[in-house]
């Protein structure tokens, strides 16, 4: 929607230099309007995609001010800034939080200042206070041009990153720099600390036996009517929108639900003609009587959108992802309302990158084979950084991760799905839907708390491994179960398939699966995103080439001889020890993101 800063500030010369001296700097890319709002210690400025909802309301008593389209629990009607000021008069526990994806401020002189994002945070939310002053932001970035800012490197923020690829306890690079929480709301007046007071609680392991006596057929019902209850509001029909579309379970499950409601739709699919995903898509838009559009993101721009990601989002989503920094001009006249299906596959369908067997879950289990495995194993990342600078940080971080993590439920499988969807989900995946908020207007159909906290309380033998989101594809819509399916893997069979032609299906793709395969070892990869996020492909190749003059300032806090023996330089193929080079080149796209962002940031 926005990059914004906002400022409280009691020197008004002061407030409105540091406004002035940040206003040429905020847009991240090109197209969008600045403005701004005012009243009394208050300003606000941010910049825009043209066509992004914004509500201001500005009056004697304060001013508030909302980046995209809040919607309250079990309403249709989306609210405005006068109702939020409203509703956030007298922030306290349980202050209400909305569904659907935005960031939002209330503001009163006397009161002082409430802000607020969506239900799981990932519309991001900075914040730094200094006496009288508070500073909250979208992105860290331009928190160093106001006087008052003492910036200092913060290594607990690097160690987490390097170890999750994301941030824990909202700590970043910088000390004192802090991103808010999921469910939280900020609070803050002068004189006095910020808090981040809690707008929901998590659903008690008492709830979880109400559906345990259900039948699969009925959780069936209850996935049905929670997608069909998120998608209703958010996607209210009369318009255009446009949706993302991959050839995997997630787009076109909404999809299927959407064309169900006759809501008009077009597919922008991203790759190759050849990619796996690019077929799959153009088969469910042609089933369902979709406009199809596609189009191919060039290397050449990979260094631009790195450079981009390095300076506005400062490594706290890792680095992994460099994508949707731009958009293909095939898109740009494309309905500026689009959809996606970001992380519904974990909230339906338990698909946590995580162990399923109910029997091996555990905090080892989960740390080693979700969330470190985006990151630098312990034993090496402690041999890598420098032990007089770092000392401990690591085995205090995971103990911090371990209590973050037992924190969330009794039952083991719940505590992974809520990890999950806090971390994991919010910095690696959910990281998109800000840079989209440039170009679209993002719809995320699972910021529903309806939705999520059902779909939290369904047990494993129902969204483990996909079950009930698969079966729930093939029931209400079995023309899309039987299209062949992106697993983003070779195998791309069908969900369904009649039991006479079962064996003849499984023989024809488990025999393509091979020969895609061998396709793949002879240089004609057609996994989309296998393609786009291999650190030796020519884009990457670039990002390293325009990184590698930083590598000796990494050295001042790690030790050299590691570093390059596992980051070689940029002329030289880095050689996987897996067939999953997305999971295993992640951590070495954040040392590869840690010297872009030392290019102006010092440790």
């Amino acid at each position: 929607m926005a990059n914004f800063v906002i400022i409280v500030d009691p020197d008004a010369e002061r407030r409105s230099g540091y406004i002035e001296k940040i206003k040429p700097l905020l847009p991240p890319v090109e197209g969008l309007i600045i403005n701004s709002c005012e009243f009394g210690d208050f300003s606000a400025i941010w910049a825009a995609n043209p066509q992004a909802p914004i509500s201001i309301i500005k009056d004697e008593r304060g001013a508030a001010i909302i980046w995209g389209e809040p919607i309250p629990s079990d309403e249709l009607k989306k609210i405005d800034a006068t109702r939020l000021r409203n509703l956030w008069q007298y922030p306290q526990e349980n202050a209400p939080t909305f569904d659907g994806f935005y960031a939002a401020t209330v503001y009163e002189q006397q009161k002082g200042i409430a802000v607020g994002a969506d239900i799981i945070g990932c519309f991001p939310v900075y914040y730094y206070t200094f006496g009288d002053v508070a500073l909250v932001t979208s992105s860290p970035e331009l928190l160093q041009y106001h006087p008052i800012v003492t910036i200092k490197f913060d290594t607990f923020g690097l160690v987490a990153i390097l170890l999750t690829n994301g941030l824990i306890n909202g700590r970043t690079l910088w000390q004192n720099v802090k991103r808010l929480d999921p469910g939280k709301l900020l609070v803050w007046s002068q004189g006095n600390s910020p808090q981040e007071i809690p707008q929901y609680q998590l659903p008690n392991d008492e709830e979880l036996y109400q559906y345990e006596k259900m039948s699969f057929p009925e959780h069936l019902d209850v996935m049905e009517e929670i997608v069909e209850h998120s998608l209703t509001r958010q996607v209210p029909s009369g318009s255009q929108y446009s949706m993302l579309l991959s050839g995997g379970l997630d787009s076109r499950m909404f999809s299927g639900f959407l064309r169900r409601r006759n809501i008009d739709l077009v597919g922008l699919t991203l790759g190759n003609p050849n990619d796996l995903e690019m077929q799959c898509a153009q088969n469910v838009s042609r089933v369902l009587g979709m406009e199809h559009r596609t189009g191919s993101m060039d290397y050449n721009g990979y260094v631009e959108d790195a450079e981009i990601m390095a300076k506005w989002e400062h490594l706290s989503n890792g680095f992994g992802r460099v994508t949707y920094w731009r958009f293909p001009h095939s898109f740009q006249d494309a309905p500026p309302k689009l959809i996606t299906g970001y992380t519904i596959g974990l909230i339906l369908g338990g698909s946590t990158g995580y162990p399923t067997s109910i029997n091996n879950l555990s905090f080892e289990t989960v740390f080693n084979d979700g969330v470190n495995c985006l990151g630098i194993t312990p034993a090496l990342l402690e041999k890598l950084l420098d032990q007089e600078i770092f000392g401990d940080l690591v085995q205090e971080i995971i103990a911090e991760i371990r209590s973050i993590y037992e924190s969330y439920s009794h039952n083991e499988f719940k505590r992974c799905w809520w990890f999950n969807i806090y971390h994991r989900q919010r910095f690696h995946v959910c990281c998109a839907l800000w840079r989209i908020s440039f170009f679209f207007w993002p719809i995320v159909p699972f910021l529903d708390w309806k939705l999520i906290k059902t779909a939290s309380l369904l047990p494993l033998s129902t969204v483990g491994k996909r079950r009930g989101q698969i079966e729930l594809v093939c029931t209400r819509f079995p023309q899309l179960g039987e299209l062949p399916l992106d697993r983003n893997s070779f195998y791309i069979a069908p969900l369904k398939v009649s039991k006479f032609r079962q064996p003849i299906s499984w023989f024809y793709y488990t025999l393509k699966q091979k020969w895609l395969s061998w396709q793949s070892q002879n240089d004609q990869e057609r996994r989309y995103y296998f393609r786009i996020y291999d650190l030796n492909n020519p884009g990457w190749q670039e990002v390293r080439k325009k990184a590698e003059p930083y590598r000796d300032k990494l050295g001042e806090i790690m030790n050299k001889t590691l570093l390059n023996e596992m980051l070689p330089p940029p002329d030289q193929k880095i050689h996987w020890k897996k067939s999953d080079w997305i999971l295993e080149g992640a951590s070495l796209k954040s040392l590869v993101g840690l010297m872009l962002w030392s290019k102006s940031h010092n440790f």
